[in-house]
């Protein structure tokens, strides 16, 4: 729901956090969840004229969708996680709660795991079909199946031990806000 893009991107950027260096970062580090590698892509399509270097993704500012300024991290976003799940016409609650799967997932891992756990067939696109049942069923039953299938997909990952108490807690919280959500 497009109301809800300021309120969602405060509590992305929260869990995202700021700018890091590591090495388990794409490109080796990374800013409000933007990694280096992203940000190369993101140059491109913007035909900017120098390559970005870290000082550029250590400048990246979050921005407003709506302001003039092009290439901030909130463009980003839009470009890359809120179009193509077209959160700007999903139920509120349900709308967080895919985009935050997304976020982390991939658009096509996420998409992946949310089909499959409400048993449609698997694909990494919102395609009418899916959109329809996100937009028809229950918000509150939605949004659980979202999680619930954010949980399998990172119960599946070699990396499960290590990080399932903070990714357990992140989907435990945006299941809790998106639910609010709803009530609001």
């Amino acid at each position: 729901m497009k109301s809800n893009i300021s309120k969602v991107m405060d509590w992305v950027f929260i869990h995202e956090g700021g700018y890091a260096e590591r090495d388990s970062e794409p490109g080796g580090a990374v800013n409000m969840g933007i990694s280096f590698t992203a940000l190369k892509d993101v140059w491109k399509r913007l035909k900017m004229a120098a390559e970005p270097t870290f000082a550029d993704l250590k400048a990246l500012k979050r921005g407003n969708i709506y302001d003039a300024d092009k290439g901030d991290a909130e463009d980003i976003y839009y470009g890359w996680f809120f179009t193509p799940i077209s959160f700007d016409t999903l139920p509120s609650g349900v709308d967080y709660a895919m985009l935050d799967l997304v976020v982390n997932s991939g658009v096509g891992g996420g998409l992946r795991a949310a089909r499959k756990q409400m048993r449609f067939p698997s694909s990494g696109k919102m395609d009418p079909q899916f959109l329809w049942a996100l937009k028809s069923r229950n918000s509150n039953v939605v949004i659980d199946a979202i999680c619930d299938g954010r949980l399998a997909l990172m119960q599946s990952s070699k990396k499960w031990e290590r990080f399932k108490d903070n990714w357990t807690r992140r989907v435990d919280k945006v299941r809790s806000r998106a639910h609010s959500m709803v009530e609001e």
